[in-house]
């Protein structure tokens, strides 16, 4: 029987039977209970063809990948745990698991994510790369044993999904002229940027002093950089004393600083825009993770005197052009407070659940902002804005020493 799959809107499934040619459609989620939800979900996964065992349908995998969980707790990360501190947990490693056991698990465990025909693919692919993640490790125990990997928020995305929140994009970097709104940390007061802690401590976390926003979900727009200049002068305002808590729109940095926000953006572009017009609060411009047009700017609650931006890329002909350091970016760091940071994310896994991450193959190309708030001496911590699922409750570490994902290229940071 020959299936065909078409994805709708409004979080609809149509699955049509070709012999029939009738149409299942399966009703929006919040207008079902739990017990209609499975039926759905199994109903669904026979004419996918997917109500099989893992050991069927994991593909090109020649030995038995059944364990037990004590087994595997230094590579499968398996509780998950969700945004209300719910705990659950299931083992993958078992050949004879049928695949719709995991499907419901995860449903239940990410209430909010819509769930379609390719999300259910998606999810089978994480599935596949958890387990043989694992196995990797565990037959080639030298090839960077710290990492785990587990189900997140993100395991039913696909590729286009993860490619649009990369919002750092080469276009932007090279031949731009100087506009005149240009930073004047090019000028003189460049060296105010260069401003050095007299002690560098072994290890280093704002985190540790509360002065670090939660970690929030950019969804499925390009508005890292919008989230990562926000959270930067969130924390220079906790750390000098001006608010005791702040919540900052990056709607408004996406819909304000440049057309197309979920597009794409710069540091920049984002902080010369807060210099200029001050930033509002999330409470008056929500987050809504697409671009919409700039109709009137609120008025702002915080803004800065000027910023830095030191970075081996070419903003306009008339900027400087750094090649960072470890100790540059410690220096900035305990200096200054957190930093806007850019790192490319092509190789950081959707399942990513904690570890340090070593991979030398990574390109050096940055396509992704995020935030730095400490360092130990082996890893650089940093604030991801994919939710607190991913990672380690949204955080992730990166090597040091080695330029690892492009994390030295650039670094940016207000002055308030």
């Amino acid at each position: 029987m020959k299936i065909i799959l078409i994805l709708f809107c409004f979080s609809l499934i149509f699955v049509t039977n070709s012999l029939t040619g009738e149409p299942i459609v399966i009703e929006p989620r919040q207008e079902l209970s739990i017990e209609q939800l499975w039926q759905q979900i199994d109903m669904v996964l026979e004419l996918m063809q997917l109500n099989r065992t893992l050991g069927d349908l994991i593909a090109s995998s020649d030995q038995d990948f059944s364990r037990p969980l004590e087994n595997l707790t230094n590579c499968y990360a398996f509780e998950v745990i969700d945004d209300q501190n719910r705990s659950t947990f299931i083992n993958i490693f078992d050949k004879n698991r049928q695949f719709n056991d995991i499907v419901k698990f995860f449903y239940q465990a990410f209430p909010d994510n819509d769930l379609t025909p390719n999300s259910i693919w998606s999810l089978l692919s994480s599935t596949q790369e958890i387990i043989f993640r694992c196995l990797q490790m565990e037959n080639f125990p030298e090839t960077n044993p710290q990492l785990k990997f587990g189900f997140t928020e993100l395991s039913d995305k696909d590729g286009n999904y993860m490619r649009r929140m990369n919002g750092l994009g080469s276009s932007y970097y090279h031949n731009r002229r100087p506009s005149s709104s240009s930073s004047s940390t090019m000028d003189d007061s460049y060296r105010e940027c260069l401003r050095k802690s007299r002690n560098l401590p072994e290890n280093f976390d704002w985190r540790d002093r509360n002065v670090v926003t939660p970690v929030k979900n950019q969804g499925s727009c390009g508005s890292c950089w919008a989230f990562a200049t926000a959270a930067s002068i969130e924390s220079a305002y906790l750390i000098n004393n001006r608010n005791n808590s702040i919540d900052l729109s990056e709607q408004e940095l996406v819909s304000c600083a440049k057309p197309n926000g979920c597009q794409g953006g710069t540091s920049s572009m984002a902080f010369d825009f807060v210099r200029r017009y001050g930033l509002t609060s999330e409470q008056m411009m929500p987050y809504r993770a697409r671009s919409s047009s700039c109709r009137r700017l609120p008025s702002s609650v915080v803004d800065i005197r000027n910023y830095c931006v030191r970075s081996k890329l070419r903003y306009s002909t008339g900027s400087r052009i750094e090649n960072l350091n470890d100790d540059d970016i410690q220096n900035a760091l305990v200096t200054f407070g957190p930093l806007y940071i850019g790192v490319n994310a092509d190789r950081l896994s959707r399942n990513y659940r904690g570890g340090i991450v070593d991979d030398r193959s990574c390109p050096k190309q940055i396509n992704h902002a995020v935030v730095l708030v400490g360092y130990t001496p082996d890893a650089w911590i940093l604030k991801n804005t994919w939710g607190r699922s991913w990672g380690e409750r949204g955080y992730f570490r990166l090597a040091r020493r080695q330029n690892i994902c492009g994390v030295n290229t650039e670094i940016a940071y207000p002055i308030i």
